[in-house]
């Protein structure tokens, strides 16, 4: 395996779990307001 390669995979699941975890708390309390 390329450094390119791991790299790929330990980033890219950390940005997928980064990224859902910033968006949901901001869903959460759009649906509490509503």
């Amino acid at each position: 395996m390329t450094i390119t390669l791991v790299a790929f995979h330990l980033i890219l699941p950390s940005f997928i779990i980064w990224f859902t975890w910033i968006c949901h708390p901001i869903n959460s309390e759009v649906y509490q307001q509503n």
